[in-house]
């Protein structure tokens, strides 16, 4: 298994998971965190940022256990 394939699922599943922590933040100090709050309101903003890094993450992890294999060349 390719070593920087390991290195970028783990680092997208870490970040991805670093941004779930910091989804108030997220939402209250970027333009699309308040475009999210807008449009689905602060509550559901919140769930839909929890969706979008959560398959973050699981892809992530995926990536990094070579159980999704991008194309080589």
């Amino acid at each position: 298994m390719p070593k920087h394939q390991i290195f970028m699922g783990t680092a997208t599943a870490l970040l991805c998971l670093t941004a779930v922590w910091q989804t108030d933040w997220i939402i209250e100090h970027t333009r699309k965190g308040q475009w999210l709050a807008k449009r689905f309101g602060g509550r559901n903003a919140t769930r839909v940022l929890w969706l979008l890094f959560g398959a973050g993450i699981i892809f992530g992890v995926l990536l990094a256990t070579d159980i999704i294999r991008p194309l080589n060349s």
